[in-house]
């Protein structure tokens, strides 16, 4: 069973990202952060958002990477299968293989006429 969660969670974590920035730039009240200078107004909620989304970016780059990685072993493994049976012919052109089909139709016909007299 291939299962793979880091899409739904990197999905989830991007949409709580941007729900979380978007609360902390237009709804949340900012926050006396006290420094030897003065006084920062701080939004907690707008750089958690932001940290949100781009965690969630990364993960959803890295499962992608690992799916494309995925593919590519099995694509891999299909070819080395492919390669253990015959070869198949290579046909340059339809016509090729209409005047083949054409010309066994032929000699088909000839040894048909042939073994019915």
């Amino acid at each position: 069973m291939n299962l793979d969660i880091t899409r739904p969670l990197a999905l989830m974590s991007v949409i709580i990202g941007v729900v979380l920035y978007l609360y902390g730039q237009m709804v949340a009240m900012p926050f006396a952060f006290d420094i030897p200078h003065g006084v920062v107004p701080i939004k907690i909620d707008q750089p958690c958002g932001l940290f949100y989304f781009l965690f969630g970016f990364v993960v959803w780059q890295f499962g992608r990477f690992t799916k494309i990685k995925n593919l590519h072993a099995e694509i891999k493994k299909r070819e080395k299968e492919l390669k253990m049976k015959a070869p198949v012919e290579k046909v340059e052109s339809i016509e090729d293989v209409k005047s083949t089909e054409t010309s066994e139709a032929i000699e088909n016909s000839k040894s048909e006429k042939s073994d019915e007299k």
